[in-house]
């Protein structure tokens, strides 16, 4: 029962967020968001070791947007 409650804790903290997959695909020199549909951080490392492996994806990053929290815009403009 305190696995599955740990769990159900982790994929609660998860909701709200997008894990946005960067990097530079093969045959280009610019970065670009590659993959969103992660559901957590262990899919998209994944995904991400894939797109390397598999699709000789260079300089990969996972951005986590969190969707929970109201930006604050204050410090951007100044």
């Amino acid at each position: 029962m305190n696995g599955e409650y740990i769990k159900l804790v982790k994929e609660s903290i998860d909701l709200g967020k997008e894990y946005i997959i960067w990097g530079i695909p093969s045959k280009k020199n610019t970065e670009e968001p590659l993959y969103t549909k992660s559901k957590n951080m262990v899919d998209a490392k994944q995904v991400e070791k894939i797109l390397k492996s598999n699709y000789g994806v260079t300089k990969t990053r996972i951005q986590v947007l969190d969707l929970t929290t109201k930006p604050d815009f204050k410090d951007i403009v100044k």
